[in-house]
């Protein structure tokens, strides 16, 4: 019996043991997790200081560890690209999260009678919400007093205005055609969502002030696709000067080898390029060996667009491409087994404006001729309507485009026909096979609107390019274009618009290319400037809105 009673004990203390001991460790382990307490308010706070050493804005210090205490556990998001220190360092200092501490270790020689500022950006959060302790500010100095001179300005896009965010903003204590190529800069700060910065803590002396796009973070302009802003003249930066308001026009140069921003191919016999800036210039050269493979080949530029068009290919064919005469690209031409010959684009025939209206077509291949008998126009009844013109598009080089203009009349139905084989290709191919037919509904008057604008600039100097547009989700459909060369003194009435809200701008052409044209860093030159006339204006239905410009007096 004792025996038995024994053995019985024993085995109880051994499930015991082996209940409790993994018990234990879960409570260990869920110790050793940091996690919100359940229930009560949400923590909406940011962490605070509690605790600086050295303490803030100390003198004459040169300090190898900073050490930061809060009221909760931090944790550092993204340091190396929120966390900014001006003047620069040479080697980035190392951020360490100890409990509810953030130490920092410098490990550089640190210049004399200097004012250091660390910005911690959004860097700094709790652990718990995420909750970010904004632009937290780290002073000191190596000196006897901390410099409190200050630039602050705005940053905004050199075409349409608009503020730009995180662009690094830089100061250099020299302006070598070099410096923003091949060195960091002594000061440095980024633009918030408003597009607004601020140096502060900056030692009183003259500086050069530059805007940086940069895209791969290294504090130097190295990239042909990094936007640029700079000032010509330096900032002079002394205790009775105030720099409150420094603008800064953010863009991105031409290059002088445009690179290729789009390409398309629209048929079998037409490719499509769009570089990055409109180009002078340009030759399409083939290989001696490869020039029986193909039948024809042309080329045609408009501004920044290359269409290329061609007969049936035998085999792949390279050409190589100059621009501005210096070599681009190669563009290899895919052979294809037969040539082709329709219709790609047409009007939107539901929404024409009435009055003397030009309708545009466009070809999969080059219109060699057409056959004016076969292109027919009649009202709804049958009655014959004049044609005005009929022509190829060659004025803006698209030879495989077709134009025909008349003048149709309100609230009238139309019908317009391209009897069988009026086109006739490069390829000699015929469009159409069988007769085509285009039923045209034009608008009435009462449903669109008009605008006038009497314009006065007596400003001799200067080309202008005025252009009415319309934008949407970054598109600009641009209505009404005119160059305008002062003295101009004029009334300029747009009519059957469609009804929207319009906007009006300027381009003050300095380089007289009809096109607006960016700074240059190389040469020092601006973006060319351009007025917005402020607001919108909107075009009502059956309703005609007219404004007066005196020499730009918006």
């Amino acid at each position: 019996m004792i025996i038995k009673k024994r053995y019985y004990i024993l085995n109880s203390n051994l499930i015991l043991k082996t209940i409790l001991f993994p018990v234990m460790l879960i409570g260990l382990n869920s110790c050793a997790n940091i996690v919100t307490p359940p229930g009560g308010p949400i923590d909406k706070d940011p962490p605070e200081v509690l605790e600086e050493s050295p303490p803030n804005n100390s003198t004459n210090i040169n300090p190898k560890e900073i050490r930061i205490r809060f009221d909760e556990f931090v944790e550092l998001n993204n340091p190396q690209q929120q966390i900014i220190i001006s003047p620069l360092l040479k080697n980035n200092p190392e951020y360490r999260i100890r409990g509810r501490n953030l130490v920092i270790l410098i490990d550089d020689t640190l210049r004399e009678e200097t004012t250091y500022v660390i910005n911690f950006g959004a860097a700094i959060r709790d652990i718990t919400e995420g909750n970010v302790l904004e632009n937290y500010k780290f002073v000191f100095s190596t000196g006897d007093f901390i410099d409190s001179l200050s630039i602050s300005g705005s940053v905004k896009n050199a075409f349409n205005y608009n503020p730009e965010k995180q662009i690094t903003v830089s100061l250099y204590e020299s302006f070598e055609d070099s410096a923003v190529y091949k060195k960091k800069p002594l000061y440095i700060s980024r633009t918030d969502d408003n597009g607004r910065f601020e140096l502060s803590n900056i030692k009183e002396g003259e500086y050069y002030i530059f805007a940086l796009e940069d895209k791969n973070f290294n504090l130097i302009y190295d990239l042909s696709d990094e936007r640029i802003a700079f000032k010509e003249e330096p900032l002079a930066i002394y205790p009775d000067t105030s720099l409150a308001d420094v603008d800064l026009l953010l863009f991105q140069e031409f290059s002088r080898r445009p690179g290729i921003k789009e390409q398309k191919r629209l048929s079998k016999h037409i490719q499509k390029i769009i570089y990055s800036r409109p180009i002078d210039t340009i030759s399409l050269q083939t290989k001696e060996a490869q020039e029986d493979r193909v039948d024809y080949l042309n080329h045609y530029l408009n501004l920044d667009t290359l269409f290329i068009t061609q007969s049936i290919v035998k085999d792949s064919l390279n050409l190589v491409v100059e621009v501005n005469n210096v070599r681009s690209d190669t563009l290899l031409l895919s052979p294809f087994e037969e040539a082709q010959f329709e219709l790609l684009e047409q009007p939107n025939f539901s929404k024409i404006s009435p009055g003397n209206v030009s309708l545009k077509f466009l070809f999969s291949d080059e219109i060699e001729m057409f056959n004016a008998e076969a292109i027919k126009l009649f009202t709804k009844d049958s009655i014959p309507v004049q044609i005005d013109v009929l022509s190829n598009d060659i004025i803006t080089n698209r030879p495989w485009s077709f134009i025909l203009t008349a003048d149709l009349k309100e609230g009238t139905e139309y019908k317009l026909v391209f009897l069988d084989s009026a086109f006739l290709s490069k390829s000699n191919l015929y469009y159409p096979l069988t007769t085509d037919t285009f039923n045209i509904a034009v608008a009435k008057e009462n449903a669109l609107g008009a605008f006038s604008i009497n314009l006065s600039i007596t400003d001799d100097e200067h080309q202008y390019i005025m252009q009415f547009f319309t934008s949407s989700r970054g598109e600009e459909n641009i209505h009404f274009q005119k160059i305008i060369n002062p003295p101009f003194i004029e009334s300029i009435r747009l009519r059957n618009i469609p009804p929207a809200s319009y906007q009006l701008r300027f381009i003050q052409d300095l380089s007289r290319s009809g096109y607006w044209n960016p700074g240059n860093f190389n040469i020092k030159r601006q973006p060319e400037p351009i007025l917005y006339y402020p607001g919108t204006i909107d075009v009502r239905a059956n309703w005609e809105s007219e404004i007066t410009i005196n020499d730009f007096d918006f």
